[in-house]
C-alpha cells in the first residue's frame, strides 16, 4: 500500500477532479446523508477510484507463520538459557503473535513465555500462558512441567487450594511423560514439598485486601453518571442539552464512571497495550487470523472478535489510513447489521431517539454538524464513508451475513462466497449504512474523546499521551466551559470524571473541550472552539473583560506607580498610563533568560533583580529565571536560598493555573524535595511538619487530578509514610 498515494491525498485529488463537475456542491445540496452517499457512489471516477484503493491494500505481509514463530522461539530460548528473561520473554510474545491456531508452535509458545514470566515474578500472566499452552495441543509427555509450574505460581498468588489442585493434576500427568524413574522419583519429591508448603501456608490466616474496584454510578438517564447529576434540555439551539446538579457536589466526587461505546486503540501503541480494553500488555495474545491487534487476554480478543474484529481483520491498513472515520465505522459494526435494519423506518421517519434501552440511539443522537461544514469538507467526508461502505460490501460478510463460508472458523476472513442472485446488497441498504457512517464523523469531530495515559520519560517528566479515541455518549452531554468544572481521567477505557471544585444544586456541570482560560488567550480559545465545534463561547471567561485579560498579566510590566500589572498601555489596578522606556541593560538580561543559555548563578541573580524592576511581579520570565536559580542553588547544596525562589515561583504558578492546578502540584513536590534535602543534609532546621504539609497538598492534588491509582500519587504516598503521616 505505501506504493500508493495515501487515501488524504486520493480524497484531494478526486475534490479537485471532481469539482470541475461541481459535484461537491451537488452533494452539499442534497437533503439526507444516505442521499450524498448515494450520489458519490453513482459517480463513476469516485467508484473506479474506491474499487482500485480497495484493491491494493491486501495485508498478506500480516499471516500467521508457523516458521518463523518457531524461529522466534528458539531465538528465545537462547536468552532464557543465558538467563535473559526480559529477552526471552519479547522473542517469546512474538512467537505467540506469530503462531497459527493450528499445529504445535502456539501451544509451544504460551508454554515457554509462561517460564519466562515466572521467573520476573508475573506469576498471574503465567497461570494464564499455561492455560492457553493446555488448549493448544501443548505436548502431553511435557504437560507435568506445565502443571507444575502452574501450581508453583497459584501457591505465590496464595490460591492455595488452587495450588494443590495443580499439584494433584501434575501427579497424573507424570504417568504420560518419558522421564526416567529417579527423574520422576525428583519431581513426586518436589510435589510432596510444595504440598506441605500449601498446606502450611492455607492455615495461615489470610490478609484482608482492600477492594479497589470503582463505584458503579447508575443515573437511569445517563448510564455511568452520578445520581446527583440530571439531563436537560434547552430550547437554545447551539446550548441543546446540558448537565445541572441536583444536589450539592463536593471537590473530588466522581461524576461519570462510563465505559465507551466504541473505541479505536491508535496504532502506535498496538505493541503495548490491549487492543480491547486499553491496558498496559504483559504478555499479549493476537487475533487468530492476523498479527496486527494484540489482547491482554483471550476473553477479550473473543470479544473484540464478536463485536468488531471478525469484519476488520484483514483491513486494517485500510482503517488506519481513514482517521476517525475507523471509529465511525466500528460505532456502527458495534451496532450490529440486525439492530441496524430494525430502526431503518425509524431513522427515515426522524423518530428514532436517544432511550436509555438502546445504546447505540444515545450515539446517533449526538449532535453533528455536518450542515455547517464547508462544502469541501463535507465532500471528503462523504467520499471516506463511500469508501468504508464499499469496503464492507465487498470485503467482509457484515451486510451480507449470507456470503460467511461455513466451517471450522466461521466467518474466516477474506474466505467470503462468490455474490450469487439474491446475495446482493440493496443500493437502499448500502446508501443508509454509507450514510450513518457519515453521520457518525460528523458527530465524532466535535464528540470523539481522546483517550490518554501518563508516561514518564527518562528525565522524570511526565506527558499526557493520547492512546485511544472513544465516544462516552453520557459525558458527552457536558457542555464546554473554558472554566471547566470537571477533571477526565482513565482506568483503561474506562472515564473516570471528577469535580475539581463545588458544584451547588442547579449549577451546570460543565467540561472543558480543549481551550482552557488558563492556557490559551481568549482569541485563541474562540477560534479553536469556532473551527471544531462550531460555537463561540460565552462563559465567564469570555464575557468577563478583566478575566479575558487572565493569561496578559503573565506577560505584563510593572506599574511605575503601584507595581500592578500594565496591560494595553494601562495598569490594570491603578489605572495609570504606561510607556516602556528604553533600556539596553535590562533588554540584554531579558534576551539571556529567554534563551535559556547556561549561565552562571551571579549572573542569573543579576538579571532577577533588574527584571524584577521592571516587569511584573508574576511575569513568566521572570519565573523562568527563579526557577533556574532554585535548581543552581540547590545543586550547590544551598536548600534555603532555593526554596525561597520556589515559594515565589509557586505564587505565580497559582495565580496563572490554580492552587489546585498540576502545574502547582509540581512546583509544590519541587520545594517538598528541597526541604527533604534540606532536612537530611542538617543544616538549617526544617520542621517535619511543613514537608508533611506540602506532600499533603500535593497528593490531594495529584489524587484530583490524576487519580489515585496513578505513579505519581503512590509516590507520594509511600514519601509520606516515610515521616509516618499515613
Amino acid at each position: 500500500m505505501s506504493d500508493h498515494p495515501s487515501w488524504p491525498d486520493t480524497v484531494q485529488s478526486l475534490t479537485e477532479k471532481l469539482s470541475v463537475e461541481n459535484l461537491p456542491h451537488q452533494v452539499r445540496s442534497l437533503k439526507t446523508l444516505e442521499e450524498k452517499v448515494g450520489k458519490v457512489l453513482d459517480n463513476l471516477s469516485v467508484s473506479k477510484k474506491i474499487s482500485s484503493w480497495l484493491s491494493c491494500c491486501s495485508e498478506t505481509k500480516y499471516a500467521k507463520s508457523g516458521g518463523m514463530a518457531g524461529k522466534l522461539r528458539d531465538q528465545g530460548n537462547i536468552k532464557f538459557g543465558a538467563q535473559d528473561n526480559v529477552g526471552a520473554l519479547k522473542l517469546y510474545t512474538e512467537s505467540v503473535i506469530c503462531a497459527p491456531c493450528v499445529g504445535p508452535e502456539l501451544g509451544l509458545a504460551f508454554g515457554n513465555r509462561s517460564a519466562a514470566l515466572f521467573h520476573t515474578g508475573q506469576y498471574q500472566a503465567a497461570c494464564e500462558d499455561i492455560k492457553m499452552a493446555l488448549q493448544h495441543k501443548y505436548p502431553a509427555h511435557l504437560e507435568y512441567k506445565l502443571v507444575l509450574r502452574q501450581a508453583q505460581c497459584l501457591i505465590r498468588l496464595a490460591q492455595y487450594k488452587e495450588g494443590l489442585l495443580a499439584l494433584q493434576k501434575c501427579q497424573a500427568a507424570l504417568d504420560f511423560s518419558k522421564l526416567t524413574d529417579d527423574k520422576k522419583a525428583a519431581i513426586v519429591k518436589d510435589i510432596a514439598a510444595l504440598e506441605t508448603e500449601a498446606v502450611k501456608l492455607e492455615s495461615k490466616p489470610a490478609k484482608k485486601t482492600e477492594s479497589s474496584s470503582a463505584k458503579e454510578l447508575d443515573n437511569l438517564d445517563m448510564p455511568g453518571a452520578s445520581t446527583k447529576l440530571e439531563l436537560e434540555v434547552s430550547n437554545d439551539r447551539v446550548r441543546g442539552k446540558f448537565v445541572t446538579a441536583t444536589e450539592n457536589i463536593e471537590v473530588g466526587e466522581v461524576l461519570f464512571h462510563e465505559s465507551p461505546y466504541s473505541c479505536v486503540l491508535l496504532p502506535p501503541h498496538y505493541s503495548s497495550h490491549c487492543n480491547q480494553c486499553l491496558i498496559q500488555l504483559v504478555a499479549p495474545v493476537s487475533c487468530k487470523f492476523c498479527t496486527q491487534p494484540r489482547y491482554c487476554s483471550g476473553s477479550c480478543r473473543d470479544a473484540a472478535w464478536s463485536g468488531h474484529h471478525q469484519f476488520e481483520c484483514g483491513q486494517m491498513d485500510l482503517l488506519h489510513s481513514v482517521g476517525i472515520g475507523h471509529l465511525a465505522v466500528r460505532t456502527v459494526l458495534t451496532a450490529g447489521r440486525d439492530n441496524l435494519l430494525c430502526m431503518k423506518g425509524a431513522v427515515k421517519a426522524g423518530t428514532y431517539h436517544s432511550t436509555t434501552t438502546d445504546p447505540y440511539s444515545r450515539v446517533f443522537n449526538l449532535q453533528q454538524h455536518l450542515d455547517r461544514l464547508p462544502v469541501e469538507e463535507v465532500f471528503q467526508y462523504t467520499l471516506t464513508a463511500a469508501l468504508l461502505v464499499t469496503m464492507l460490501q465487498k470485503n467482509t460478510a457484515f451486510l451480507s451475513p449470507e456470503r460467511a463460508v461455513p466451517g471450522v472458523v466461521p466467518g474466516m476472513p477474506g474466505k467470503l462466497k462468490p455474490v450469487q442472485p439474491g446475495m446482493e446488497v440493496p443500493d437502499k441498504v448500502l446508501h443508509y449504512v454509507g450514510g450513518l457512517i457519515l453521520r457518525h464523523i460528523g458527530q465524532l469531530v466535535g464528540n470523539a474523546h481522546a483517550v490518554t495515559e501518563l508516561l514518564e520519560g527518562d528525565d522524570g517528566d511526565v506527558q499526557q499521551v493520547r492512546l485511544a479515541s472513544a465516544i462516552y455518549p453520557s459525558a458527552s452531554m457536558m457542555n464546554h466551559s473554558c472554566i471547566p468544572a470537571i477533571i477526565n481521567s482513565f482506568t483503561g477505557s474506562k472515564l473516570v470524571v471528577r469535580a475539581v471544585r463545588g458544584i451547588k444544586a442547579g449549577m451546570e456541570v460543565t467540561n472543558c473541550y480543549g481551550p482552557h482560560y488558563r492556557r490559551h488567550t481568549y482569541m485563541e480559545r474562540q477560534e479553536m472552539l469556532l473551527n471544531q465545534y462550531m460555537f463561540r463561547c460565552i462563559c465567564l471567561a469570555c464575557t468577563d473583560i478583566k478575566e479575558r485579560a487572565h493569561l496578559d498579566r503573565f506577560m505584563a510590566y510593572q506599574c511605575l506607580k503601584c507595581k500592578g500589572p500594565v496591560i494595553a498601555g494601562k495598569c490594570e489596578e491603578c489605572g495609570e498610563a504606561f510607556e516602556k522606556i528604553l533600556d539596553e541593560k535590562f533588554d540584554s538580561f531579558y534576551a539571556l533568560v529567554e534563551s535559556d543559555q547556561d549561565v552562571v548563578i551571579d549572573t542569573l541573580k543579576k538579571a532577577e533583580k533588574c527584571l524584577s524592576t521592571v516587569l511584573y511581579q508574576h511575569h513568566q520570565t521572570l519565573a523562568r529565571v527563579r526557577d533556574r536559580l532554585a535548581r543552581a542553588e540547590a545543586d550547590r547544596g544551598e536548600y534555603s536560598a532555593a526554596a525561597q525562589y520556589l515559594r515565589l515561583t509557586m505564587e505565580t504558578t497559582a495565580l496563572r493555573f490554580g492552587s489546585d492546578s498540576i502545574e502547582f502540584g509540581h512546583e509544590l513536590l519541587k520545594l517538598t524535595d528541597v526541604l527533604i534535602a534540606q532536612h537530611s543534609a542538617g543544616g538549617e532546621a526544617v520542621k517535619t511538619v511543613h514537608i508533611v504539609d506540602g506532600l499533603k497538598l500535593a497528593a490531594n492534588i495529584f489524587g484530583l487530578q490524576y487519580g489515585p491509582n496513578s505513579k505519581q500519587f503512590k509516590e507520594i504516598e509511600e514519601k509520606l509514610c516515610h515521616y509516618g503521616a499515613l
